[in-house]
């Protein structure tokens, strides 16, 4: 009985997925497993490939050549997966667009030399769950992944990526929530910028250390947020080490920011601040802690340790 019901599984699990040459412009709505590269150099439309419903694409290690497609791969649907394949195109496209997708999944995927390597976007009204990316090299590129879910109930998670050299940001992520816990052996060297933040509810950074990242300009840049906590984390060696602007409550906290023009920044125009920083060094920059207001809207608190080691201080406008 055990061997029918084994091969009852195997005969369902082959017949669940397919194995065929695909055409430049298909649409898959279930699993898909490429046998060939798919060449697309003589296709024009919007993508070369669409995914939608709960499909699953397993690239097993081939290209998808599309030089003349705004998107590499498109999709739209409910838990999406794309697997083992890599994306070539143009370097004003995107290697996967994922718009109103529920979850999306990308893994050992790799995407260069183009726009933007993952672009994951949701309406406002979608209750999305979250862009997944693991085992993937989208270097080289303007931004290496970005994220406009402000529905969306999980963070964003990425893993064992290597989003180095992107010309603008590594990654650009404005959602409900966000946790930066750690690198988790993503690769972020040789980036214009970090990360560009923003988050309607709360954004916490922990443990995260791009001391050696070699981002030339801004390593962490938050907006237009209601709560930010950066713990445990050592940044420097750029242009600004954190640059936070407009957040209603600032907390950081066992944080190192050395050899920068600006350690740490924290800005306000039209929301009331309340900062605290603890037990927080700043060594080697030409201004360790810039507080400042653009408008006549100032900070409600500024409650900085006196116990904390800072080279220069600089509060103005308040």
């Amino acid at each position: 009985m055990r061997f029918y019901f084994l091969l009852l599984v195997l005969l369902m699990s082959l017949f669940s997925s397919s194995v065929f040459a695909l055409s430049c412009g298909d649409t898959i709505t279930g699993i898909v497993r490429m046998q060939e590269d798919l060449d697309c150099t003589d296709f024009n439309g919007y993508s070369a490939l669409s995914l939608r419903e709960d499909a699953i694409l397993n690239g097993r290690g081939f290209r998808i050549i599309t030089p003349n497609t705004s998107v590499g791969i498109y999709a739209e649907g409910n838990t999406i997966k794309v697997r083992n394949v890599e994306i070539q195109g143009n370097q004003d496209a995107k290697g996967v667009e994922g718009y109103n997708v529920q979850k999306l999944i990308i893994n050992n995927v790799i995407v260069t030399d183009m726009y933007m390597g993952v672009d994951f976007y949701s309406e406002d009204y979608l209750s999305c769950d979250r862009l997944r990316i693991s085992n993937s090299i989208v270097s080289h590129n303007v931004y290496g992944a970005r994220v406009n879910a402000p529905s969306c109930d999980y963070t964003p998670r990425f893993v064992n990526s290597d989003f180095s050299n992107s010309g603008n940001s590594a990654l650009s992520i404005s959602t409900k929530k966000i946790r930066l816990l750690g690198k988790h052996n993503n690769d972020f060297s040789n980036s214009t910028h970090g990360f560009s933040l923003k988050a309607t509810e709360t954004i916490v950074i922990r443990d995260l250390d791009l001391s050696d990242s070699q981002v030339g300009g801004t390593q962490i840049y938050i907006y237009d947020t209601k709560s930010v906590r950066i713990l445990d984390s050592v940044l420097g060696n750029s242009q600004e080490g954190i640059h936070i602007y407009d957040a209603s409550n600032v907390d950081i906290r066992r944080t190192e920011v050395g050899n920068t023009d600006i350690g740490i920044k924290v800005a306000n125009e039209k929301r009331a601040t309340d900062l605290l920083i603890k037990k927080t060094t700043t060594s080697g920059n030409s201004i360790g802690v810039l507080v400042t207001s653009f408008d006549s809207v100032t900070f409600n608190s500024i409650d900085i340790d006196k116990q904390n080691n800072f080279d220069f201080i600089s509060i103005q406008n308040q």
